[in-house]
């Protein structure tokens, strides 16, 4: 038996994907085998080829060309598919509820058909209607933590999330570096971003409102001497990391401390990742990326700070994808 997905975007859309996959193998069906493809559909054939973001992880999945859909699986995402297309082409604004309204009237019949749909954010899925004797097909990005919240679930994402290489990893300076620091990743996602009519948030001025926070808190911390360990690094001076795939824009139009590093010659998207974990502090753009990074982070039981935008889309469509401990700031 498989537990299959064609899988849908980039690094940190997939760790999602992955995540809820594996929660359901683990809670539903132990025995079944989690299987991928990464073909490209027909509307994305002009597209770069799809990536297994996750070959250099710890995962456990098998990949496929194809996926064995029945017949009757294919119709349904195709049919539903079609409507939430045109759909966004009539109503724009507000498409992510619209969407999500939509695909809810068609979950009794996506459910009865071994479907599990959700395109964004949270849904509470009935699995009692599941036949977990034949294959269960996963459509959608599924963009929460409540699909994860199981400690046991967690703790086995955090093992196989971790790259095949990272002993070498850790060896690196800059590793090295933010870990042993009072460290901020500073991560500013914009390339396709910019100008979209969705995922366009992050103003120059939410950027800078998060770097003056962060070092306002820090001020205020190092004031009142918070109760530390005497030689904990959160009592030595900030170091701020920018992570970006616009590093020149960031230099031309944010006010950065002066001893600010700037990561940016490193390809692989999964090394830079990691690194990322390694800080204490947070500012996030809207991004999985960033999102997995603190998420991750070898920190992740200490009190650093984590901004956010307070809009993850231009949509009032409740973002199920926050942590209580976020400071969220305003975006424009």
């Amino acid at each position: 038996m498989y537990l299959m997905k064609n899988m849908q975007g980039r690094l940190g859309n997939q760790l999602f994907q992955y995540a809820f996959m594996r929660a359901v193998q683990e809670t539903y069906a132990p025995d079944a085998k989690i299987v991928l493809s990464f073909r490209r559909k027909l509307h994305e054939k002009h597209s770069p080829p799809k990536k297994d973001c996750l070959l250099f992880f710890r995962t456990n999945h098998r990949r496929l060309t194809r996926l064995p859909l029945t017949s009757s699986q294919k119709i349904l995402i195709f049919m539903l598919s079609a409507i939430l297309f045109i759909d966004k082409k009539l109503h724009s604004k507000n498409n992510v509820k619209r969407c999500y309204e939509i695909e809810e009237r068609w979950q009794p019949i996506l459910l009865k058909h071994n479907i599990l749909w959700c395109l964004n954010g949270y849904r509470k899925f009935d699995f009692s209607k599941i036949d977990w004797t034949k294959n269960v097909v996963f459509y959608g990005y599924f963009e929460s933590p409540k699909y994860f919240n199981d400690a046991r679930v967690l703790e086995i994402l955090r093992n196989e999330f971790m790259p095949n290489c990272v002993e070498r990893i850790k060896e690196l300076p800059i590793y090295q570096k933010l870990k042993n620091s009072n460290s901020v990743c500073l991560h500013v996602r914009r390339g396709d971003f910019v100008g979209h009519p969705r995922h366009d948030v992050c103003s120059i001025n939410y950027y800078q409102k998060a770097i003056n926070t962060i070092i306002r808190a820090d001020k205020l911390q190092k004031r009142l001497g918070r109760i530390m360990p005497p030689h904990s690094p959160y009592h030595t001076p900030l170091q701020f990391a920018v992570f970006s795939d616009d590093s020149d824009w960031v230099r031309k139009n944010l006010k950065l401390p002066q001893d600010t590093i700037f990561v940016d010659d490193i390809e692989w998207d999964f090394i830079v990742q990691y690194i990322m974990r390694a800080c204490r502090n947070f500012i996030m753009s809207n991004s999985t990326f960033s999102w997995w990074a603190q998420f991750l982070s070898e920190h992740h039981d200490n009190k650093g700070m984590v901004i956010a935008p307070v809009n993850w889309w231009n949509d009032d469509k409740h973002q199920d994808i926050y942590l209580n401990r976020w400071h969220l700031i305003n975006n424009n």
